[in-house]
């Protein structure tokens, strides 16, 4: 059976590791150094994987290296690897990945209508789909995760909300809400939208922001509603250096009182 990422919300948020490779050696590389340093959970982008690597042959392994601890995929069609496939194609990439071990796969909130306002898809026949897709993926015994991300905008507490709502009608696990801040002010309007989310929606939240002021921001979210924490072992080419590093967040979160939890 599958271990979800969410299986307690009274537990620390999962501190997850994002991991990006080329190769299944060097993702199961990175998985062994973070568990090492304390991981509780994994990302891994497919999308940077090389396509040879899309089966469940080659993925299985990547799993398996896991143990115990939960891991979720997302394929962003953004990269030289993805940016010619279908969002059909794309899914399918993640279907294979649940049947390698994933626990969870990031469906887009425009997935079947990709470039929406917002990436939020308003269009029927497109979010007809998307709950389809969620069903299969709830029938695998898997979680999704619907993701939005906002480059060009900042979005205040109430905009974010309307979003996380539609989001949760849709039937995903959890809702991830990215978003840009491009002042100090908006950074710490941010921690007041993380927290209002937490308090409006059923569903655990995840609420990110982006730009200069983003590493903050991710490493004290989850101390204000957001549901787990996104960070990377190490920084190389392969790896966002706006994430925190693991081995400063487990230095905070092992002593920090966690209100929302209580």
């Amino acid at each position: 059976m599958k271990r979800f990422l969410f299986e307690n919300l009274y537990e620390r948020p999962p501190l997850t590791v994002s991991i990006s490779a080329p190769t299944p050696i060097g993702i199961i590389c990175g998985i062994k150094n973070a568990l090492y340093d304390g991981a509780d959970a994994f990302l891994f982008h497919l999308e940077k994987l090389n396509p040879e690597f899309w089966n469940e042959e080659s993925l299985a392994p990547i799993f398996e290296a896991c143990g115990r601890k939960p891991a979720m995929v997302v394929c962003y069609p953004n990269v030289d690897n993805t940016r010619h496939l279908t969002d059909d194609e794309v899914f399918g990439i993640e279907l294979t990945a649940i049947r390698a071990g994933a626990a969870c796969v990031d469906i887009r909130g425009d997935m079947f209508d990709r470039g929406a306002h917002r990436e939020l898809t308003r269009n029927p026949e497109a979010i007809e789909k998307q709950k389809k897709a969620i069903e299969q993926v709830h029938e695998m015994g898997a979680q999704v995760i619907m993701s939005c991300h906002v480059w060009s905008e900042y979005l205040d507490s109430e905009t974010l909300i309307k979003m996380g709502r539609e989001i949760e009608s849709r039937d995903a696990d959890i809702v991830k809400l990215v978003m840009n801040a491009f002042s100090e002010d908006q950074m710490v309007e941010a921690y007041t939208s993380t927290y209002r989310l937490h308090k409006a929606l059923e569903k655990p939240v995840l609420h990110l922001i982006l730009g200069k002021y983003s590493q903050t921001h991710r490493m004290l979210g989850a101390a204000l509603g957001s549901c787990l924490s996104f960070c990377v072992e190490n920084y190389d080419e392969y790896r966002q250096p706006l994430k925190p590093k693991l081995s400063a967040m487990r230095a905070i979160y092992d002593n920090l009182q966690y209100y929302h939890f209580e």
